[in-house]
């Protein structure tokens, strides 16, 4: 029976978790709204049935999604970091996932951005 209350729990609606974007100071225009857009996270938060379940794999999956977000924009050499209630998203045990969500914490720093040009020989 404990088993299945423990279940239960992780099912239960994550309504108050509380999601943070933070850039350097001199981060460009324009790119927390890109990041937000792509942010599945940003989405999951909204949606009132979300449970924290839906959060975790949210923001598992925004690794890949911010990572393209910053590509599209000319950010080659970002470092992302993505951590719930203060622990790293990527270093979460499987099995001993949280049942409830406070905090979702993401930090960028975007790093230069780079810009191609044509080459003429």
């Amino acid at each position: 029976m404990a088993g299945w209350i423990a279940v239960c729990l992780a099912v239960l609606p994550a309504a108050a978790a509380k999601l943070d974007i933070s850039l350097p100071a001199d981060a460009p225009d324009g790119i927390e709204d890109r990041l937000r857009a792509a942010s599945l996270v940003a989405l999951a938060i909204e949606d009132e049935s979300a449970t924290a379940q839906d959060l975790i794999a949210a923001a598992g999956a925004d690794y890949a999604r911010l990572t393209g977000a910053l590509y599209d924009a000319g950010h080659f050499g970002a470092t992302l970091s993505i951590r719930i209630d203060g622990r790293e998203v990527a270093e979460l045990p499987i099995l001993a996932q949280p049942g409830e969500i406070g905090r979702i914490e993401i930090a960028v720093d975007p790093g230069p951005a780079f810009r191609f040009d044509a080459t003429r020989i």
